[in-house]
Order: C-alpha cells, then sequence, then structure tokens
C-alpha cells in the first residue's frame, strides 16, 4: 500500500470512531486493576479495636425532650461484636460524634487503638 493513503485512512478512522456509538461505549479502562481484598488482622486483646458505622432509621420523636431522632451510631467492637447502638438527632456533626463516644465508650473501654469505618462525609475535611 502506497503510503500516500495513511494520513487519510487515520484521519477517516478517527472521524468514524467518533461518531460510532460501539467505539464511543467501549473505552478501555486506564485505571490500574484492583487488587485482591485483605481481612483485617484479629484483635489480640478486647474492647481494643472498634468499627463505626451510621444506619438511618424512620424518625422517631423523643416525646420527652422534644429532639428527633433520624440516625443511628454503631460502634462494634471486633473481638467480642459487643455493640452500642446510639441514636442521632437530626443535623448532627462531628463533634456530636465526638461527645457521644466520650461520654458513652471511654469511660467504659478507654481509647481504641484503632478505628475502621466507611468513607463517611461527615470525615471529610472542609480545608
Amino acid at each position: 500500500m502506497n503510503n500516500f493513503y495513511w494520513p487519510k485512512m487515520a484521519r477517516d478512522m478517527r472521524e468514524y470512531c467518533k461518531i460510532c456509538a460501539v467505539c464511543q461505549q467501549a473505552k478501555n479502562s486506564t485505571q490500574k486493576p484492583y487488587g485482591l481484598l485483605h481481612p483485617l488482622p484479629i484483635p489480640s486483646k478486647p474492647f481494643s479495636h472498634l468499627t463505626v458505622d451510621f444506619l438511618t432509621l424512620p424518625a422517631i420523636i423523643d416525646h420527652v425532650t422534644k429532639i428527633h431522632y433520624s440516625h443511628v451510631f454503631t460502634i462494634a467492637y471486633r473481638l467480642t461484636k459487643y455493640t452500642l447502638v446510639l441514636p442521632l438527632p437530626d443535623g448532627y456533626t462531628a463533634d456530636t460524634l465526638v461527645s457521644l463516644f466520650m461520654s458513652h465508650v471511654y469511660p467504659h473501654f478507654g481509647y481504641p487503638l484503632d478505628i475502621v469505618t466507611d468513607n463517611d462525609t461527615l470525615f471529610h475535611s472542609a480545608v
């Protein structure tokens, strides 16, 4: 084949790929493949490693304090599976979580060695 036709053929292929629906949908991923999941290590002593998560529930009203609760703050210790379930008021912040942690967890169990949580937007820095 003559080299004269290569630039025109390349241009025609690019133009065809721009309007072809299959070509636009079938793109190769540029992301590195994910590795295998690794389980968390088994804690060496009870109440030293915990997990934290938030659950959304139907709204509940405390008739005594008139506070609306719509979320639950769950704290589970990984070795013993001991779980604390604490109601959260509407519009809770990181300060609310810290005060709940310091009043319900720290006095009984002390500071944990590590805390595992999902990537909740509450823990993202605004700075």
